[in-house]
């Protein structure tokens, strides 16, 4: 394989650092946590929510939401029969779970809770005497499940204690799905109806494994109880999260001599609190931290890594988590984010046959007679065709959508936003090419300048949205809108205002603002896909083979170099040879088809419902690829006040650029990956106000 060092060094230099971490799959869940399934919800852990406060909080919030809706009625008592259902089943017996339970019974309401264990058994599991750290410290639930305790045991006696008056049936459940106007929910001994389910069970899985030779050695444990019981011996911890490092550090304060191994270069998904306290206890030479590790075999007395590593060992701690419950949701039917089955796929197929007819007819190159229609009302001046069509579909999509997205996010910057992309799109991108310039050119009111230098069209030839599509050059610069300049004989306005708007005042702007003040406040595209695409933002695929694709960017950008520049000979007047205009209009001919038509409009747009609404921005755009060229020199960038990360990851899940902004936060470094196109949707969605817009020192 031949080896580019310069260009992989250039994409290096481009990427800036930036992580690029797997989202693990979730529920997908409407704005109200509500699965794909009627009346069955999702509260908790499973909602990307781990702290007790936020559970505790959720639940009873989703209580009184359905109590208020009339959803569940109070003051009736069912058996769980088909004939006589539950008003509210709770699978779990958590925080949230307890806590929608107790909020229930203070509106009257059945509320009947399944367990597969017992009552707050994650919180059972917990070391002995492990410090308790109720945060946010300032966040003050709405629950009336009370949270007190400096440790374990305290805190478990305080909420076992309240849930003494909870219905609990234990037992297991293993799948839940709508039978008519119901719930059904199969349990391993029997079958219960409800009208609403809520699923709070947490991460119930088991424990993950390392999958390695020696794991099923006595020595070998997924589950801390006494930190006491590794006093005197020679402990590895295996994990990178808060459970490892708190482990790791109970242990080492018993008398256990630790050696704590990760994957990664450094820890990202620990709290700060956590941090400070494991570099403590690694000055005091009581920890040793193994970064870049990969356990390969366990023995009775050592362990062996991956890179030739030995050490001589008593016992293993793995701490890596709990297996999603993915096995409960599959069987269940709830549609994961990361789940496809053969309706999708063939749903993705037709979809894009549609989209692909659609884009073809917009170009005329199908169904040609119907690209104009007749209506004898119309002005004399105006022509209905597919340009207008298609503009004034888009421009309504935004301006409705738009609409729904500031009253599901009604914050100062999003209603900016949404107002500024509007419209743009509604007047320089709709109104302007195909009714104003008609209008004013029917009248003898247009500008001969503007006729000649803006739109390019011969004297005596009537102004129609079809010929005025230059225009939209105003607004959308080179190279994502090259036409402009990809002949032989441009107007000078066009080379003028074009240099000017791309390599001036874009970098300019970018540099001071941030990539997000095109992308995200002026770009048609963005206008499309903060709106229309506003639901879908966690429909995007996050992950190493997803940062590396978007160096595509930068390969059709440098095509579209390339191929602008094959045009500048013809505009000094040079005559160039046949074979290379033959060759130039066939490289012209793939960026209309290849890039305009099946990248930018085909699955830019057509892929919005699976892979969210910023493929193309994100992947393909030349124009965004230029512009993060410009946005390593910026210094703005979404600033993080780690000591308040949580690391639920919401903020990473709900990026529809892809970003890992979670691994930001936790290590408190400046967001300043150059995909960020300042949505605000990581700093709005952030549970804990982590994220704030700023400039890097």
């Amino acid at each position: 394989m031949v080896k580019l060092p310069l260009i992989s060094r250039y994409f290096d230099w481009l990427r800036n650092r930036a992580p690029a971490s797997e989202i693990e799959p979730f529920p997908i869940l409407d704005s109200n946590q509500q699965t794909n399934i009627s009346n069955v919800y999702v509260i908790g852990d499973l909602s990307g929510i781990p702290l007790l406060k936020f559970a505790a909080h959720q639940g009873s919030k989703l209580m009184d939401s359905l109590f208020h809706k009339g959803t569940i009625q109070p003051l009736r008592e069912g058996n769980g029969s088909k004939e006589n259902p539950y008003e509210v089943l709770i699978i779990g017996a958590g925080a949230s779970g307890v806590a929608a339970a107790l909020r229930a019974r203070r509106h009257k309401i059945q509320a009947v809770v399944v367990e597969s264990t017992s009552a707050f058994a994650t919180i059972a599991d917990f070391p002995k005497a492990k410090p308790i750290f109720l945060n946010p410290q300032e966040f003050e639930p709405e629950s009336d499940l009370n949270l007190n305790g400096a440790v374990k045991e305290d805190l478990l006696q305080c909420l076992v204690s309240q849930a003494q008056g909870v219905e609990i049936i234990h037992d297991r459940a293993t799948r839940v799905r709508r039978q008519g106007g119901l719930v059904e929910v199969t349990l391993a001994n029997s079958v219960l109806y409800s009208k609403v389910v809520l699923l709070a069970m947490g991460r119930s899985g088991e424990a993950r494994r390392l999958g390695v030779e020696g794991e099923t050695l006595t020595k070998v444990s997924s589950r801390l109880i006494d930190p006491m019981a590794y006093c005197g011996k020679r402990l590895l911890v295996v994990g990178g999260g808060d459970s490892a490092i708190e482990a790791a550090i109970a242990c080492s304060e018993s008398g256990a001599l630790v050696h704590l191994s990760y994957r990664g270069s450094e820890l990202v998904k620990v709290s700060q609190t956590n941090r400070e306290r494991l570099e403590t206890q690694m000055n005091r030479g009581l920890i040793h931290c193994l970064p870049k590790s990969t356990v390969k075999r366990i023995t009775e007395t050592q362990v062996e890594f991956s890179d030739g590593l030995t050490l001589a060992n008593d016992a293993v701690l793995i701490q890596i988590g709990r297996a999603f419950p993915t096995q409960f949701f599959q069987d269940s039917g709830i549609r994961m984010s990361n789940s496809w089955d053969l309706k999708k796929i063939l749903g993705l197929l037709v979809v894009l046959v549609l989209f692909s007819l659609f884009y073809l007819w917009k170009k005329g190159s199908i169904l040609t007679a119907y690209y104009s229609f007749s209506w004898p009302a119309m002005p004399e001046w105006f022509v209905l065709n597919a340009p207008f069509v298609y503009g004034l579909l888009y421009s309504m999509l935004v301006l409705v959508f738009g609409i729904l997205r500031v009253k599901r996010t009604p914050t100062t910057y999003i209603k900016a936003q949404t107002l500024s992309l509007v419209l743009i799109q509604i007047f320089p991108l709709f109104i302007l090419p195909t009714m104003l310039f008609p209008w004013l050119d029917f009248h003898a009111l247009l500008p001969d300048w503007i006729r000649e230098q803006v739109l390019m069209v011969e004297e005596g030839v009537n102004i129609t949205g079809d010929n005025a599509w230059r225009s939209y050059g105003l607004i959308l610069a080179w190279p994502l809108f090259p036409f402009n300049w990809m002949m032989d004989h441009p107007s000078w306005f066009w080379l003028c205002y074009g240099f000017l708007q791309s390599f001036v005042l874009i970098p300019l702007f970018v540099i001071r603002f941030g990539k997000g003040v095109y992308c995200g406040w002026i770009c048609s595209c963005g206008a499309l896909a903060e709106t229309v695409g506003d639901r879908l933002r966690t429909r995007t695929p996050h992950g190493p083979f997803w940062k590396n694709l978007e160096f595509s960017g930068q390969v059709i950008l440098g095509f579209m170099v390339l191929l602008t520049l094959a045009h500048v000979p013809s505009w000094v007047g040079y005559e160039l040879p046949w074979s290379v205009l033959m060759l130039r209009y066939y490289l012209f001919l793939i960026y209309v088809w290849g890039v305009d038509f099946i990248l930018a409009s085909v699955l830019g747009v057509g892929l919005y419902m699976y892979f969210g609404g910023r493929l193309w921005c994100r992947l393909f755009c030349p124009l965004s690829a230029m512009m993060h060229i410009f946005s390593r020199f910026s210094r703005f960038a979404i600033l993080s006040k780690k000591e308040k990360c949580i690391s639920c990851g919401v903020c990473s899940k709900t990026c529809h650029q892809g970003i890992s902004v979670m691994e930001y936060a936790q290590i408190g470094k400046p967001m300043d990956d150059v995909q960020c196109v300042s949505c605000s949707a990581c700093i709005v969605e952030c549970p804990t106000q982590v994220l704030e817009f700023g400039r890097k020192s």
